[in-house]
């Protein structure tokens, strides 16, 4: 782990930000090294804003495959990630409760575990079949495929973290701190930060550039802060915001920054698809992840929540963004209480695509209970292998709260008119499962071992 500081002053910063910039202005080429153009794929074509509720607001070849909107939540979302494919995507709440849809499946969440602090971003693996949940005080609990490389658990930090990125290769991810302090682990570099810089506005989020040799840090007056081979494209820091940046994505040679009413700010390459900045919304945004698809035919879903588009900016006023810093301190990597867990429960909506992971067969299952008294589980016979992880979607139509339990397995509820969805290992003996509020109803069930 890494958490290196800057000691250079703001005004020298941006005399060599507005330096820099007039440079490349005058010789017509843009703010980024070669190694960035070379590692840059296509820029997406769309991008999604995700509301605190749930609503998802898809824009450009970005498709809609479902939302939280008007569901009641535990605790509101607080992140998004795409899938590879752009066929998908995950949205975590701040109690890590994960709820997944179109290809995005579902490997675990921290929703049926008291936190320490709670989660404030999520990041995709490169394979799509996994993710990592960071927590306010850089507890790291990964998911599917994704590595743990270490996490700030058991550090005091002087500020809480509020994002984090993925690396390329799968193998390593940066934590941002709300006062621009970078960790980076397993084959994340580091490669500057603004933990020693006093800043107008605190850091709301990051994003890595394609070849992983660089990120940018966004703060919420827009204020853009550069590193590595992450070029600097523009900022919204000298511009009057109506309301705060929540967040960025970055394109190969580009960003778009998105505002708590979805007002987008697209820089570089990075097109404006669309916006909700003049569109009233239930809930603000508190995330914005890219499609993951080029410019190609418009999508075959649609969402049920659009938006008006406003104004984007283009070239607003430069601000403190700077080239790769000298370090300064150095600290080896912390050891971590946080660990890798698959909670027993999640609160997500939506079945994940059945899959075989290592070990063992991954089945979905469906179960629901009747409308009217005397209550029952519909099924009430659950088949799958031995041994086996089933993903169970509860749906309870009912005007009462229905529960699942069976020995060795905690207990899920579903509150009338909603739905869960949670995971648990298949015994090898038939055993009994019932809700403990109507047991005397004789609302049980079995699991049964065999099939497939």
């Amino acid at each position: 782990m890494n958490h290196r500081m800057r000691t250079t002053s703001k005004a020298s910063i941006a005399s060599v930000a507005t330096a820099l910039f007039a440079l490349a202005v005058a010789l017509l080429v843009p703010l980024t090294s070669p190694s960035s153009v070379a590692a840059a794929g296509t820029a997406s074509a769309g991008y999604r804003l995700v509301g605190s509720d749930g609503s998802v607001y898809p824009f450009g070849n970005a498709g809609s495959f479902g939302s939280l909107r008007g569901t009641p939540l535990a605790k509101p979302i607080v992140g998004s990630a795409t899938t590879p494919s752009g066929n998908g995507y995950w949205l975590v709440a701040s109690d890590g409760g994960i709820f997944a849809y179109g290809d995005a499946g579902f490997f675990g969440s921290t929703g049926a575990i008291t936190l320490a602090k709670p989660i404030v971003g999520m990041a995709s693996t490169p394979s799509g079949n996994g993710y990592w949940l960071v927590a306010s005080d850089g507890g790291i609990f990964a998911y599917g495929d994704a590595g743990f490389f270490g996490s700030t658990g058991a550090i005091t930090l002087a500020k809480p973290i509020v994002g984090m990125a993925s690396t390329p290769s799968g193998a390593g991810y940066w934590l941002v701190a709300s006062d621009g302090g970078i960790f980076s682990y397993g084959d994340a570099g580091f490669f500057g930060s603004t933990g020693a810089i006093a800043l107008a506005k605190p850091i709301v989020g990051m994003a890595s550039t394609p070849s992983g040799a660089g990120y940018w840090l966004v703060a919420s007056d827009g204020g853009i802060f550069a590193y590595g081979n992450a070029g600097f494209f523009g900022s919204t820091g000298a511009v009057a915001l109506a309301k705060p940046i929540v967040g960025m994505d970055a394109s190969p040679n580009g960003y778009n920054l998105v505002a708590s009413d979805g007002g987008i700010f697209n820089f570089g390459d990075a097109g404006f698809f669309g916006s909700t900045g003049a569109t009233p919304l239930p809930a603000p945004i508190v995330a914005l992840s890219p499609s993951n698809k080029p410019l190609g035919p418009p999508p075959t879903t649609t969402s049920t929540t659009g938006g008006s588009s406003t104004t984007s900016t283009t070239a607003a006023s430069t601000t403190t963004s700077t080239t790769a810093a000298t370090t300064t301190t150095s600290t080896t990597a912390p050891t971590t209480t946080s660990t890798s867990t698959t909670a027993p429960t999640s609160t997500s909506t939506t079945a994940p695509t059945t899959t075989t992971i290592p070990g063992g067969t991954r089945v979905n299952r469906a179960l629901s209970t009747n409308g009217d008294h005397p209550f029952q589980y519909i099924p009430n016979q659950i088949v799958a292998p031995a041994g086996s992880r089933v993903t169970t979607t509860f749906r309870n139509p009912s005007s009462e709260t229905h529960t699942f339990s069976f020995p060795g397995f905690s207990e899920v509820a579903v509150d009338a008119g909603g739905q869960i969805v949670f995971d648990f290992t298949m015994p090898s003996t038939t055993t009994t499962f019932r809700c403990s509020i109507h047991t005397a109803d004789n609302m049980i069930g079995t699991l049964v071992p065999g099939g497939t």
